[in-house]
């Protein structure tokens, strides 16, 4: 028999003992055999035993329906190989595979099928491929988008995606752009996500495309913990979120690397915001004098929105501002930001009011000032 050399470099010349794989075996190349499927069954059953081949290349063979159906079946029990190479089988078409294309999908390990040369439609080849794409991921963030683009159900209101060390896979470029683009379609139904939490796992990789899609109305928290973040991130993308998200209330960059320059645009992106009321950076290289501005720009946030928008025309002695109403209300809550002034509004607007010549009346009453 003629031998057969597979990309590797492992030479096959027993190809015909499909039986069996040899234990401990992660190639084996049988293309250009004529293997028919009476050939290629016990191959597939054999498929589902095995617990070592990663790469099996059967191109340029006979192989039809039957065979391609026992390997698929195979596939289901199996979790080690990535690559199957069934080109130029011209036997296999859309018709055999379309009915299993759901069976691609419980593959827990395969990556990559190649079909070119064989009779299925471009367009199922691309579908198979956008599947076979969820088995390079980590296994939680295939879970996560897997459920995004479900139809069934409601849509996901929470994610939270925790780096999983015994997961040999990692986070790509194509993950964060597929989770993007799950998120976005999420969105589109009834309600959108509320909470996005991510921890050691997207570091080193640019995560605009997922936060720009996180930006809806329905978005109150985000965590990014131990993610690498550094000062381009957070002007770029975490800042903007911060200005633009309308009900954005919590923020936690515990343990990234961005430093003062990165809180600087923190801060500028809390004065822009009305919600955001907790911002953690425990653990960043933010200096103390840069911690004391992010605290004081969260602290106007936990005032009545009223006092935000009044107080840069009390700093510049608008002459058109001569009394300030800052009564507290009963009806908006006993939370701050939402119906009463504290302490911190008190002393802010007296050191502001020493610069103040046009405010004649001045009205406190009914909050918690000490």
């Amino acid at each position: 028999m003629e031998q057969t050399m597979d990309p590797e470099g492992e030479v096959f010349n027993e190809c015909a003992m499909l039986t069996r794989i040899r234990d401990g075996m992660k190639r084996l190349c049988c293309a250009k055999h004529d293997f028919t499927d009476d050939d290629v069954i016990p191959l597939g059953i054999e498929l589902g035993v095995n617990r070592s081949l990663m790469r099996l290349n059967l191109e340029d063979n006979d192989i039809g329906e039957k065979g391609f159906l026992s390997l698929i079946k195979g596939l289901l029990t199996n979790n080690t190989l990535r690559h199957l190479n069934l080109s130029n089988n011209k036997k296999i078409t859309s018709e055999v595979v379309k009915p299993v294309l759901k069976e691609f999908l419980a593959s827990t390990s395969l990556q990559e099928c190649c079909l070119e040369g064989t009779n299925v439609s471009d367009d199922i080849r691309n579908e198979i491929n956008k599947m076979l794409q969820l088995n390079t991921f980590p296994k939680q963030l295939k879970r996560c988008i897997l459920e995004l683009e479900s139809d069934v159900g409601s849509a996901v209101e929470s994610i939270s995606l925790t780096y999983d060390y015994v997961d040999p896979e990692i986070c790509t470029m194509a993950s964060v752009e597929r989770l993007a683009s799950a998120v976005t379609g999420n969105g589109s139904r009834e309600s959108c996500i509320q909470s996005f939490s991510a921890i050691r796992l997207f570091k080193g990789i640019n995560m605009s495309s997922v936060i720009s899609a996180l930006c809806t109305p329905s978005l109150t928290s985000v965590t990014f913990i131990d993610n690498g973040l550094e000062e381009i991130d957070i002007r770029e993308t975490f800042a903007p979120l911060i200005e633009s998200a309308a009900s954005l209330t919590s923020v936690d960059l515990t343990n990234n690397l961005f430093s003062d320059s990165g809180a600087e645009h923190l801060v500028a992106a809390l004065e822009e915001s009305s919600t955001v009321t907790q911002l953690d950076v425990t653990g960043c290289s933010v200096s103390p004098s840069w911690n004391c501005r992010l605290r004081a720009a969260l602290s106007l946030n936990c005032q009545p929105v009223v006092f935000k928008q009044a107080l840069p025309k009390i700093i510049s002695n608008d002459p058109a501002l001569t009394s300030l109403n800052f009564q507290g209300k009963e009806g908006g809550g006993r939370e701050p930001g939402r119906g009463y002034f504290n302490n911190m509004a008190a002393v802010i607007v007296s050191e502001a009011l020493q610069r103040n010549s046009n405010v004649k009346l001045l009205d406190f009453s009914n909050n918690h000032i000490g």
